[in-house]
């Protein structure tokens, strides 16, 4: 019927239009991606305006600072499916390019 060859031209039109659509996530870093700690050595938070501090953290510190080893993990498998499924990612920290 004339009704079904339309709706599959929709779905067609549909299908093909969101294939060409960009898919997109933006994170912030401070407190979204990671978990900063107050360093008392530094007298300072471990946040992403501080690129010397966080240059002079051990690696179990910066672990540390994005919430531990599990926390880790689990950011890397989200950040891995999103990778997998063509998402776009961006951070915006400072409101600065980089």
């Amino acid at each position: 019927s004339s009704n079904g060859q339309g709706f599959e031209a929709m779905a067609a039109h549909h299908r093909a239009s969101d294939s060409r659509r960009t898919r997109t996530v933006v994170f912030d870093f401070d407190s979204t991606l990671s978990s900063p700690l107050y360093f008392d050595r530094f007298n300072a938070w471990a946040i992403a305006d501080k690129p010397d501090l966080l240059n002079a953290l051990s690696i179990e510190e910066r672990i540390a600072n994005f919430g531990g080893t599990h926390r880790v993990a689990s950011l890397d498998s989200m950040l891995g499916r999103l990778r997998a499924l063509g998402v776009e990612k961006y951070i915006i920290s400072l409101g600065e390019r980089s």
